[in-house]
């Protein structure tokens, strides 16, 4: 029988049939009159038809009621029964196959997840946690965290590998997810097609679609890059800016800024494919290892005796066999993780450089640099080595990107307060 393994992460749910990939499908779904569309069709309509994309449903899989339920759905487990279908549908409609289901599910999601998989007619093999399955997939005996993204948060998954892999904890960070990603990576390309080309890319929907739509190849050229070109055709007239591959990192840098907070100076890291494609993503979380996109497959491949049926018909398995086959060695001496390269010393307010320490100083929408906050601010300090900026209140740009509520700073940006009215700048003094 052919071993199908169906990867729940909705950055893209994936079925592997035999070693060969055979569909993905990001998690989205679109509800309308005229039914539901879910994964890349969902996605090619959401900013045409905003309020009817739905985006959580794998994330907060329940039967809570949609606030504005339609007639195709009522809650979030009708949504991702939908996707599910779908999913299936292009895969040619497997009889049984292993879910590799997020870290952070309990047993309230499991059980949903077993209810939409019988009401498809699915025979559930097993249901194996993500990290634990990408780690006994690769992994030799060592201590490891194991950070995946999905679309609206990270896991980030401590894990021990001796005679079995086992989870010791998990830590959930919300708001730090590919969908957040996008979104400020949307924002950098239409400000420079704007500065440069003089088109709003964002003031029809139908731009904005066509933006979304081009972004993962953007985004991919800017992971190997130094400087990209977009361009986009738009009722006939063709648009182009040019943009720094520098740029497209420090929107990572800032979705990633508390997961880097987190990170142990000798954790060692290993990071999920969704991951670890993103422009700068491996350096900022150095030193770190790049799992293959197949980690999950191979583990239900080599380990499928040890997915053993639970008492109830259908194991949760959190805990395998280490690999006989690493794909790397393990570090025997603690590597010390790096700091952002030209770490800022001062941020620079007018013609007045004001020195940074781990005590925060508060920038205002007025110019003003202090000591405390007054009214509305955002705060800039240094910790572990790393300079940080915290949103408190205020319309805040890094770069002309939103910022979101922490986000790491390198010499030379440019924040911007209160729609431009106020300009700071992180410097580096040299002594």
């Amino acid at each position: 029988m052919s071993l199908n393994v169906i990867d729940l992460n909705d950055t893209g749910l994936r079925v592997t049939r035999d070693g060969v990939v055979v569909c993905v499908s990001p998690g989205v779904a679109l509800v309308d009159a005229h039914g539901v569309v879910c994964g890349d069709a969902a996605l090619r309509r959401a900013q045409v038809q905003p309020r009817d994309v739905y985006q959580h449903f794998w994330r907060q899989l329940n039967e809570t009621p949609l606030p504005d339920a339609r007639r195709h759905c009522r809650h979030h487990a009708d949504l991702a029964y939908h996707h599910l279908a779908s999913v299936l549908d292009a895969a040619g409609r497997p009889a049984e196959a292993v879910l590799v289901v997020p870290s952070h599910y309990q047993d309230a999601e499991l059980a949903l997840l077993l209810g939409i998989a019988a009401a498809l007619k699915l025979k559930v093999a097993a249901l194996l946690d993500s990290a634990v399955a990408a780690v006994a997939g690769c992994a030799p005996p060592g201590q490891y965290v194991m950070v995946e993204m999905h679309r609206h948060h990270v896991s980030m998954s401590t894990i021990k590998v001796d005679a079995e892999v086992t989870r010791l904890r998990v830590d959930d960070i919300p708001q730090a997810g590919l969908a957040r990603l996008e979104a400020a990576a949307v924002d950098l390309v239409a400000a420079a097609l704007l500065g440069q080309a003089r088109f709003d890319a964002l003031h029809e929907a139908a731009s904005a679609q066509l933006l979304h739509d081009h972004l993962p190849g953007w985004l991919a050229q800017a992971a190997q890059r130094n400087e990209l070109a977009v361009a986009l055709e738009y009722h006939g007239k063709h648009f182009r800016a040019d943009i720094a591959a520098r740029d497209f990192v420090h929107v990572t840098s800032m979705v990633l800024a508390t997961v880097c907070e987190r990170l142990g100076s000798d954790a060692e890291v290993l990071v999920g494919a969704s991951l670890a494609g993103l422009p700068g993503a491996l350096d900022l979380l150095a030193p770190a290892r790049a799992l293959p996109a197949d980690a999950c497959y191979r583990a239900v491949a080599e380990h499928r005796l040890a997915l053993g049926a639970g008492k109830d018909g259908v194991a949760y398995v959190t805990q395998l066999p280490t690999t006989r086959a690493p794909l790397f060695e393990h570090h025997t001496a603690a590597t010390p993780r790096s700091a952002p390269q030209r770490a800022p010393s001062h941020v620079l307010a007018g013609h007045t450089a004001h020195p940074l320490s781990t005590t925060p100083l508060y920038l205002h929408a007025d110019g003003r640099v202090a000591s405390a906050a007054h009214g509305a601010s955002c705060a800039i300090s240094v910790q572990d080595e790393r300079a940080l900026l915290h949103v408190n209140g205020v319309e805040t740009r890094i770069n002309g990107v939103p910022a979101v509520s922490t986000s790491l700073l390198r010499a030379g940006d440019h924040i911007t307060l209160a729609a431009g009215r106020a300009l700071f700048v992180p410097i580096l003094v040299i002594a």
